[in-house]
């Protein structure tokens, strides 16, 4: 490419140059099944996941996954949570105003029920928390798979009372 040409990077190009990692390295980003070197190491406040290239911790009062470090460098800001909102927009505010029909869902607050860590008989790390929501009228399963190189699978289920407004979208 010409200096002077207009280059359009993919998103996960743009993620990548901005986190410093080599996109090379997402290419095939696929759980290794057989694989090993996974270790779990519990504390008194989270659960750490060692893989072969950086360190993975979920904390155990909110069930987040905080901290991701990947080759000595974190990868996340904040801890990472389900949201079942978004911002209003000015359409929102002068128009529908979805805070107030769906407000269950912008009201809603997670409650941690449970959150178990366990190896896979395939040498994978899973971790699985449930969140109640909504006066116990949803509830929230998330589970992450994580492969010795530190992939991360993310898998989730919402099972909400067909009496709860829809979420917003």
């Amino acid at each position: 490419i010409a200096s002077n040409q207009l280059t359009i990077l993919p998103a996960h190009e743009k993620v990548t140059k901005h986190a410093n990692m080599n996109p090379k390295d997402l290419e095939a980003q696929t759980l290794n099944r057989n694989s090993s070197g996974i270790k779990i190491h519990e504390t008194d406040s989270s659960w750490q996941i060692n893989t072969k290239k950086g360190l993975i911790s979920f904390k155990k009062s909110t069930g987040a996954l905080n901290s991701y470090v990947w080759k000595g460098k974190e990868q996340i800001v904040q801890p990472l949570l389900p949201k079942f909102t978004r911002p209003l927009t000015d359409n929102d505010k002068r128009g529908w105003k979805p805070n107030r029909k769906l407000w269950q869902w912008y009201q809603a607050s997670l409650q941690l029920k449970s959150m178990q860590v366990k190896s896979t008989s395939d040498g994978l790390a899973k971790v699985t928390v449930l969140y109640h929501l909504i006066n116990d009228s949803a509830k929230l399963q998330l589970q992450y798979l994580i492969d010795s190189n530190g992939v991360v699978q993310v898998d989730y289920s919402l099972k909400a009372d067909p009496a709860l407004p829809n979420i917003p979208k």
